[in-house]
């Protein structure tokens, strides 16, 4: 009897332990895992789940997904469980391979390529609100507006991304002619560094 329930309690034991190495190692409990992504490519749902810092591409990446046929999921900021993490790789690896399938081998550099070209391209606003934060740009502002309003203005250009020489951004002034430029900046739109550049 005492044998039975010996031999009983040692089977539940190792059932639990292996259970805690399972959800552990392999997030087989979390919500996401190796198992949920064969269920979900199954049903053709294709997507990639990210964690960690997050990116200043985010809205980007997920607009280019859903073109290409797939999803971008945020499950997680900074801190993530050992868990929740292994199972959210897990679940990456099987549905890299099934986007691979879907759209071809390099379809991760066109993806990014995508990504970045429309974050520059939504990144006016944003490289125009760090120039006016130039403490040099302010005073030109002021200087010119309190004469006459929208004679000093910023002008942002779109650029090709391997352009590392021209401007992004001028400070101008109004003119009979158009308009003149008084200082030329390059802004980088990812960390909005502002640079005066003399061109």
């Amino acid at each position: 009897m005492k044998a039975n329930l010996f031999l009983k309690a040692a089977v539940c034991l190792t059932i639990c332990m292996l259970g805690v190495v399972l959800q552990w190692q392999y997030g087989i409990f979390a919500h996401y895992s190796y198992f949920t992504a064969l269920r979900d490519k199954h049903q053709g749902k294709l997507r990639l789940l990210t964690y960690g810092k997050e990116l200043t591409t985010n809205k980007q990446r997920e607009i280019v997904a859903h073109k290409l046929g797939f999803e971008v999921n945020v499950i997680a900021g900074c801190i993530i469980s050992d868990a929740d993490k292994n199972g959210a790789d897990l679940y990456n690896s099987v549905m890299n391979k099934a986007i691979t399938s879907k759209l071809g081998k390099n379809w991760g550099a066109r993806y990014e390529t995508q990504v970045d070209s429309l974050f520059r391209d939504e990144s006016g606003t944003r490289i125009y609100d760090a120039v006016m934060k130039v403490p040099d740009v302010i005073k030109y502002m002021h200087k010119g507006n309190s004469v006459k309003p929208g004679t000093v203005f910023i002008k942002v250009v779109k650029l090709n991304p391997k352009d590392t020489i021209r401007p992004n951004a001028m400070l101008c002034v109004k003119s009979k002619a158009g308009y003149g430029i008084i200082e030329y900046y390059k802004v980088d739109p990812y960390t909005l560094t502002v640079e005066r550049i003399l061109y």
